[in-house]
């Protein structure tokens, strides 16, 4: 039996995993898309077997340690904990503090947390982009004994991860130890290859491999406006790049600090933007956003904490256009909207107005810079197989393991 008070993660996530009731069917369990198994970990430092509850997240989520910080958990596994509709209970377990406590103390003490099976196959399988979705099929494959190769068109695996989430929210360091493990395993890694996807290529890699996995991600960013000549060699920023430019520090501060950022958009990624702005020492920070503050996508939590930070939102307002001097955007020509349902318009009688700003971040979203041909939809299903962002639009990291893992259980029967 383990030591409870050996370790500070481990004495912080038995403290939370106390107030378990210890379901026998945990509706936390079904609400994780990732099939993590929270319900079975938590029972398992209950009864303080610690490394049965790190085998437990490892081998169902290869990014447990990621998920542990980025998870909106809020709306997926502890929306169904039963403390929620106990009358004496405060709140849910906070699930996601667990997990994260329980991989920390796992990077601080590592052990081999899986066992990886003996090669079940001699042919390779291709798993094109090495995020979250293509880190999860390659990791699913490769610890049951199938050899992988991963061909990612940036310099590191990681691709969200690494590229787009801020160092505060989730260090580098983390994501280079959960990195590290795929080492042990029979993959290897193809960096700095672009896939074009063109009929000639897809039928070089089916040749070479048995089943293939793209997930190349969204990494091609939407725009405002149509005018290319706004976005060439102006102070007007892509989300991609102002986010990555800022985590490799390849982002003159002095840009940034004592200036005036205005952030487009009402996402996730909008939200990071302007809290790195803030973090960068922007004299203001604002986030303009075309509907109200409940139709926000981002999660509750982000749009709070970024508010406690000084950020200001102005919502139902809508860029109509930029207003450059020199190249340079000096200021936003703004005007109110109004809603009905999810339509949005102009507001009746609507005064424009201009709002000052030395930088500004579009985080409008992104798409994909590669397209379904014929020959993908003809193979796919059946040697390809595709997932995360690239297949459904933005989503979670969740919900890219979930794709990655499904797709190596289908690749594996090829």
């Amino acid at each position: 039996m383990y030591d409870m008070t050996r370790n500070k993660h481990i004495i912080h996530a038995f403290s939370e995993a106390k107030k378990c009731l210890l379901c026998y069917d945990p509706p936390c369990s079904k609400d994780c898309p990732a099939n993590t198994n929270p319900g079975k970990f938590i029972r398992q430092l209950f009864f303080q077997n610690v490394k049965g509850s790190v085998r437990t997240i490892k081998n169902n989520n290869v990014l447990g340690l990621a998920c542990g910080y980025l998870c909106p958990s809020e709306i997926l596994c502890e929306k169904n904990c039963v403390l929620n509709n106990q009358e004496d209970s405060a709140q849910h377990i906070d699930i996601k503090y667990i997990q994260k406590e329980i991989m920390e103390y796992y990077y601080d003490n590592k052990f081999n947390a899986f066992d990886k099976q003996e090669s079940v196959n001699q042919k390779k399988c291709a798993i094109i982009g090495g995020g979250p979705a293509g880190l999860a099929c390659a990791f699913e494959l490769a610890k049951n004994g199938h050899a992988v190769d991963i061909y990612e068109k940036k310099e590191e695996l990681g691709g969200v991860l690494r590229y787009g989430v801020p160092e505060n929210r989730y260090a580098l360091k983390k994501l280079k130890a959960e990195l590290d493990e795929l080492k042990s395993l029979e993959i290897t890694i193809f960096n700095n290859y672009d896939f074009k996807g063109d009929k000639k290529e897809i039928e070089a890699f089916l040749k070479k491999y048995r089943a293939l996995f793209i997930s190349v991600g969204l990494w091609k960013p939407k725009t405002l406006f149509d005018d290319a000549s706004h976005y060439k060699d102006t102070n007007i920023f892509n989300s991609i790049d102002f986010l990555r430019r800022a985590k490799d520090s390849s982002l003159n501060a002095d840009l940034i600090r004592n200036k005036n950022v205005t952030i487009i958009g009402g996402g996730s990624v909008a939200i990071d933007c302007a809290t790195v702005a803030k973090d960068m020492g922007a004299k203001n920070s604002t986030i303009i956003y075309r509907r109200n503050f409940r139709q926000m996508p981002c999660e509750r939590n982000e749009i709070f904490d970024a508010l406690g930070q000084d950020i200001d939102v102005l919502w139902k307002t809508l860029p109509i256009s930029y207003n450059f001097d020199n190249n340079n955007v000096q200021s936003l020509t703004l005007v109110q909207t109004e809603l009905s349902g999810k339509q949005v318009t102009v507001k009746e009688n609507a005064t424009n107005w201009n709002f000052d700003a030395d930088i500004v971040v579009e985080a409008v979203g992104n798409t994909a810079s590669l397209e379904f041909n014929k020959i993908l939809e003809k193979e796919r299903d059946k040697t390809i197989f595709t997932g995360g962002d690239f297949s459904n639009g933005a989503g979670l990291i969740v919900h890219a393991i979930r794709d990655g893992k499904a797709a190596a259980h289908k690749m594996a029967e090829v």
